[in-house]
């Protein structure tokens, strides 16, 4: 990032007259990452979780902190937390982050890298003079989705009090919901910015659920599957829960408007629920504590959501450890099911066998108007406080390849949607980032934290690689990188919308130089600020021929449905030798050539050198295949890709195992709620150098 401002104006790109909001379990206003030279804060309001205090009662009124009927909460300014800083008022509790992921968020993108000592910035954000206004909904990491939208909507109103454009970031998700844009939340968020919003933003991360586990059967498990229900006969989808006999599992079904499927729910000792059709719902009930519940939708009867057609099923008790559940299906149409557990069964997750991890990015992120972010592993070594190196002797499922940094993290989750709809839309660095550890998670005091990796050798504090800072994984932590760049954009050009602030990165975006499991996953591809304002600037006509060797183009789904309505959305990134953004070309040398399937859009330019499309599979192709190339001036850019068409996610093997750490979904008991991401640290093998 120094590189990267020392070619703008000078006291620019550092995010100076920008808010950057973050919705999370809260922020450490003791941290010097958040305080001026001076010490007073950055943090120019605060809304947290705790009791109303008065302290400003028409704001509080205002969001609701007063209304009985809603989650109470407080609110704080500049002043306020001043005070506190200055020993003039007591630090309630609800001012503190005693989980430490919003402290660590806030400082990869607002951070200043300032320690107490006074010492250097090695630890700044991407944009470390932002102004910051946060939002703590919860003390512990379980968001109910209205205090989400609350919290939103208190950052934008602050901001534009300001008079300053703003940047959300919610390093947060679940997997338990429609996916297509529909749910409350994504919905909410999406009307909290659009063009008619200049100056707004939202990122979002997609989540830690991509990874796929190996249950010892040959078939891999994961949180995602897809299946075809045929008139022909029922469906029977295997469920999962390992090491685990109580708790609850909740799965969401979601399928197309013109399918009718009936759902039901069988267990390890017999059919609890026999298929309920659409528009109705049944119940199971043995008596000692163990129930379960199928609720069938059908828009305008007992809808679930207004725009979407699906279903809910859920149970909860106890059960046969290492019994098998299974979805039963009837009827026709597309089934997608995402799976989550709490309480115990949570302990381990809950899985479907035969998983996909297309499918797999999380609500919020899933909206299509709102940008996801996917991981990169960006360090695989370092040095803790007071300890010898530290190397990471596996990432992931396979330990025998070398460890490459610029890798696509293997449980970052990815689209397509529902609806086709790319996810993410670009990747950012997220493995092992170093930011701000708030003092009540740091482990030299507080055991049981996010920063207390279970996997460091001799039980020592090896996330900590500094006095006040520590590292963490997860596409939590890949959020933040973006929104940081985004508030450097805004900066620059403040009057940015949504779409505009996403066409901007995904045309800016490089190719990652590791590994790279499914290009599927990986969105434009990884984020790239300095090319970011190369690509904001005015383009200029160019006859500059691209570098075959340096574009690249990318697919959002790795296969196809028969059903020329589902597309497959693809993105070309036409780039120079040097790698810079190969601006001022029209096209119309590009082309795009298929077999096997069809043209649903051809090739637009979005913007400087990135060209859109989308392809898609005829009625009748199941068990085929289509074959995909894009040229420049009659030469190949990058490999063909090659998509099996299949029915559903059994008809398009063979499958791979492409995960395998222990991160699970977590999501509020409800299923009404988002929750942090964060890979946990026992899913990697460390050791001293």
């Amino acid at each position: 990032t120094e590189d990267l401002r020392a070619s703008l104006p000078e006291g620019t790109g550092r995010g100076r007259g920008v808010v950057v909001g973050v919705v999370d379990t809260g922020i450490d206003v003791t941290h010097p990452a958040f305080r001026t030279e001076d010490g007073r804060t950055r943090i120019q309001w605060l809304i947290t979780w705790g009791d109303p205090r008065g302290v400003h009662p028409e704001l509080e009124a205002a969001y609701g902190c007063t209304d009985l009927s809603q989650a109470p909460c407080a609110i704080y300014s500049s002043e306020d937390i001043d005070a506190m800083l200055s020993n003039q008022r007591p630090i309630p509790d609800d001012v503190r982050d005693f989980a430490g992921h919003g402290t660590h968020v806030a400082g990869i993108a607002g951070g200043s890298g300032r320690t107490l000592a006074g010492e250097g910035t090695k630890f700044a954000g991407v944009a470390p003079e932002a102004s910051l206004v946060i939002a703590s909904p919860s003390p512990g990491g379980g968001f109910a989705d209205d205090v989400v939208l609350r919290g939103t909507r208190f950052i934008f109103d602050r901001a534009e009090e300001l008079g300053m454009p703003a940047v959300v970031n919610l390093s947060l998700g679940g997997d338990f919901g429609p996916h297509d844009g529909t749910s409350p939340l994504e919905a909410g968020l999406a009307a909290l910015v659009g063009d008619d919003k200049p100056g707004r933003a939202i990122t979002v991360a997609s989540g830690n659920s991509g990874g796929l586990y190996d249950l010892g059967d040959e078939t891999a498990a994961g949180i995602y599957t897809q299946v075809r229900v045929s008139e022909h006969g029922p469906v029977r989808a295997p469920i999962v829960v390992p090491g685990a006999s109580s708790g609850e599992v909740f799965v969401w079904i979601h399928y197309g408007n013109e399918d009718a499927v009936s759902v039901g729910l069988e267990a390890p000792d017999g059919t609890w629920i026999t298929p309920v059709p659409p528009g109705d719902d049944e119940g199971y009930d043995d008596g000692e504590g163990t129930t379960g519940a199928v609720v069938n939708d059908e828009p305008g009867r007992s809808s679930i959501t207004e725009d979407s057609n699906g279903a809910v099923l859920v149970w909860s008790g106890e059960w046969e450890e290492g019994g098998e559940f299974a979805v039963l299906l009837e009827g026709h149409g597309q089934a997608e099911m995402w799976i989550t557990a709490s309480g115990d069964a949570a302990k381990n997750g809950a899985y479907f066998r035969n998983a996909k991890r297309q499918g797999t990015i999380n609500t919020p992120a899933s909206h299509p108007r709102l940008l996801g972010v996917g991981c990169t592993l960006n360090r695989h070594q370092w040095v803790p406080v007071g300890s010898p190196l530290i190397a990471i002797s596996a990432f992931g499922p396979d330990e025998e390849d070398d460890i490459i940094d610029d890798s696509l993290c293997y449980f970052s989750a990815g689209g397509p949607t529902p609806l086709g709809v790319m996810k993410p839309e670009i990747v950012a660095p997220g493995a092992f980032v170093a930011s701000a550890m708030s003092e009540e998670a740091d482990p030299r005091t507080h055991s049981g934290g996010i920063f207390d990796g279970p996997s460091c050798p001799e039980d020592s504090t090896c996330y900590v690689v500094g006095d006040r800072y520590a590292l963490a994984v997860g596409t939590s932590m890949s959020a933040p990188v973006v929104a940081g760049a985004i508030a450097v954009l805004f900066e620059q050009a403040p009057g940015l919308t949504q779409a505009l602030v996403t066409d901007v990165l995904q045309a800016s975006a490089r190719k990652p130089q590791g590994k790279v499991a499914s290009g599927a996953l990986m969105g434009a591809g990884a984020v790239d600020l300095r090319h970011a304002l190369q690509v904001l600037a005015e383009e200029q006509p160019s006859s500059e021929p691209p570098d075959i060797g340096q574009s690249y183009w990318v697919l959002g789904a790795a296969s196809a449905r028969p059903d020329p309505s589902w597309l497959v959305e693809g993105l070309v990134q036409l780039r120079r030798a040097d790698g810079t953004i190969a601006s001022g070309l029209d096209g119309s040398l590009l082309r795009l050539d298929v077999e096997g399937g069809l043209t649903a859009r051809p090739l637009v330019k979005e913007r400087h050198g990135t060209f859109s499309f989308a392809v898609a599979a005829p009625f009748g192709t199941g068990g085929t295949k289509m074959r995909v190339r894009v040229l420049y001036d009659g030469q190949i850019i990058g490999e063909e890709m090659v998509l099996p068409i299949g029915v559903d996610a059994l008809a398009t093997g063979p499958y791979s195992l492409d995960g395998g750490c222990n991160c699970r979904a977590v999501s509020s008991s409800s299923g009404g709620g988002a929750a942090i991401w964060l890979a946990p640290f026992a899913a990697l093998l460390l050791r001293r150098r």
